[in-house]
């Protein structure tokens, strides 16, 4: 096992802006409410748009109504013209009316379009199932584009945890997220525990002035324990090899061979055992070969000890 810092982060997080110029007629929020998606956060004050969107119409319908006019007028000169009955002016210049009031139809079109959507956004509405922060206006604020935010919105459940891992373990860990033996537990300063813990994201590059690597990981939070920026302790829980032994990492000292510790024999002497290791920490040390389940490993004293001394065994 692995204990890290980590802290907790918002899985979806956003500020909602206007994206109208007006004034709030509503708040339909409590401050540090949850909402659903779709629900209505804020109306803005839509009268000059729907005044701008009555005006395009009828302008839609009278420019409409030239145009059929039109179209009808440049048939009958085209047929003149055909027939040279009317110059080539007099037709070309008719024809220049008919375009520009297709122009003018499709602008019109276009307000129409652009009126429908400053009134939609006079709705604002949550993107997603969120809960909020405190509103930064109230009923009578003027806002805008430009204004900074309305109200924070994040995500409870899931949440996220960020924490660095030091490269040594990176090996090991990339292993058993592809034998799916990893096990991610997260623990608050007030011991509530989540389980579950699912790493999703592994950066591309190890810090060199710390020698860790960035980890980011979902847990279910249905009950809110955890809060986007506290404070946890993180245990993650590796592979380790079936038949692998596990000692204290204090038992374990290294020499020209590599690693090694000391076990008691039947005689009560130190022996020397050269070991294969799959991974250590600070408190224990695995070991895939080297020594034999049920000896007994020798924890303290043996920086002064040498192959073959008697040693006197006290069971910790």
């Amino acid at each position: 096992m692995i204990a890290l810092a980590g802290v907790a982060e918002t899985y979806q997080s956003a500020d909602i802006q206007s994206q109208v110029t007006g004034q709030i007629l509503s708040v339909n929020f409590d401050d540090g409410q949850e909402v659903k998606t779709g629900d209505l956060l804020y109306e803005i004050d839509s009268c000059p748009f729907q005044n701008q969107l009555q005006q395009a119409q009828a302008n839609l319908l009278s420019d409409t109504y030239n145009l059929e006019d039109a179209i009808k007028e440049e048939a009958r000169y085209r047929a003149l013209y055909e027939e040279k009955a009317v110059s080539e002016e007099q037709y070309l210049q008719m024809l220049t009316n008919m375009n520009m009031l297709r122009a003018t139809v499709e602008r019109d079109k276009a307000i129409i379009a652009d009126a429908n959507l400053q009134i939609e956004y006079s709705k604002i509405v949550a993107p997603f199932d969120v809960k909020l922060s405190e509103s930064n206006v109230d009923i009578g604020d003027l806002v805008s584009p430009d204004f900074v935010r309305l109200v924070t919105i994040n995500t409870s459940s899931p949440i996220y945890v960020s924490f660095s891992i030091p490269e040594k373990y990176l090996d090991r860990i990339n292993k058993s997220q592809k034998s799916n033996d990893l096990a991610l537990t997260v623990r608050t300063v007030s011991d509530q525990e989540i389980k579950d813990g699912e790493i999703v994201f592994v950066d591309n590059s190890i810090d060199p002035n710390s020698g860790t690597i960035k980890v980011k990981a979902t847990l279910p939070n249905q009950n809110e324990i955890l809060w986007p920026g506290q404070c946890v302790r993180v245990s993650l829980t590796i592979y380790i090899e079936q038949a692998a032994l596990i000692v204290p990492s204090k038992a374990m000292q290294t020499n020209d061979q590599g690693p090694y510790i000391f076990v008691v024999d039947q005689d009560n002497k130190a022996v020397v055992k050269n070991i294969d290791i799959v991974f250590s920490n600070d408190d224990f040390i695995v070991i895939k070969s080297g020594i034999d389940e049920g000896e007994t490993v020798i924890t303290n004293g043996q920086l002064w000890l040498s192959n073959g001394a008697e040693v006197s065994v006290r069971e910790e």
